[in-house]
């Protein structure tokens, strides 16, 4: 991997590295259950988004639909995770979350990418 391609795929391995630190802190108490979804929701849009960027620059086929895939197996692990932590517990709905926001961000990121480049 070349020093560009490291410097293209850096935000998103940041990004995925406060998700895991994240999972092993103790749950913070958010006055609404349906906030939780919201949250996990907003991550994982942001993961998708920034994970498109990376796939894209690196040259990979239909980065929307691989940003998804990615947030899905980043959302698994960080369950499977939680399941790990005495402070955690996974939930299948908090996946879904995450599923959801991975697409809607991977959505975006391609809207926003085509919006660009034909205003160019």
């Amino acid at each position: 991997m070349t020093s560009k391609r490291i410097l293209w795929w850096l935000p998103t391995i940041i990004y995925i590295g406060f998700i895991m630190f994240m999972a092993t802190q103790p749950a913070p108490r958010l006055p609404a259950r349906q906030l939780d979804k919201a949250v996990h929701f907003g991550a994982y849009a942001v993961l998708a988004f920034l994970s498109y960027h990376s796939l894209r620059k690196s040259g990979v086929k239909g980065p929307a639909a691989k940003a998804a895939v990615l947030g899905l197996l980043i959302g698994m692990l960080d369950e499977s995770l939680q399941q790990l932590s005495p402070y955690r517990t996974a939930s299948l709905l908090d996946l879904l979350a995450d599923l959801a926001g991975a697409s809607c961000g991977a959505f975006a990121a391609s809207y926003v990418r085509l919006r660009l480049t034909t205003r160019s």
